[in-house]
This record gives C-alpha cells, structure tokens and sequence, in this order.
C-alpha cells in the first residue's frame, strides 16, 4: 500500500467514527427529549389531579419544565453547531 491509500483509510476511518458519534448523540438527545415529554405530562397532569391550586406566582410543574426545557435547547445547540461550542470551550 502507498502513503497516500494509507492516509486516505485513516481519513475515511475517523470520518466513519465522527458519523457514527454523531448518530448516536442524536438518538440520545432523542431519547432525552421523549423522557422530558414524557415526564414533563405527568407533572402537569399530577398538578391538575392534585387540584391544581398553589399560592404561588405559577404553578409548580412550570419551574421543572422551563429549566429542563432551557438545557435541551443548550443541548441542541451543541449538536447543531459542533464547532462553535468546541472552539468554545478550548
């Protein structure tokens, strides 16, 4: 084999690696997002059975799915835009 068929596996293998991380980080911010969903409605729901009278400025599901909601959305960042959170934080 040459130099250049050598570099060229290397190149191809790390770029077959990257594609395959970044298959799975997405399958995995997916499954991330179904459990927000899933137990953001329990919440919600469990507030609403309870009789969904609280004494405070909002009811109290609101806190967990606006904090949980504002990391997935930093999440998705990251994986939409690889570079400018890597240059970031370099």
């Amino acid at each position: 084999m040459s130099a250049i068929q050598i570099t060229s596996t290397r190149a191809s293998t790390t770029n077959r690696y990257a594609a395959l991380r970044e298959v799975k980080q997405r399958k995995a911010f997916w499954r991330y997002v179904s459990v927000y969903t899933v137990l953001t409605l329990a919440f919600w729901t469990s507030w609403v059975i309870s009789g969904g009278d609280d004494h405070w400025i909002a009811p109290w599901p609101l806190v967990p799915t606006v904090v949980w909601g504002l990391f997935i959305l930093f999440q998705e960042y990251q994986l939409s835009h690889p570079t400018a959170t890597a240059s970031a934080t370099q």
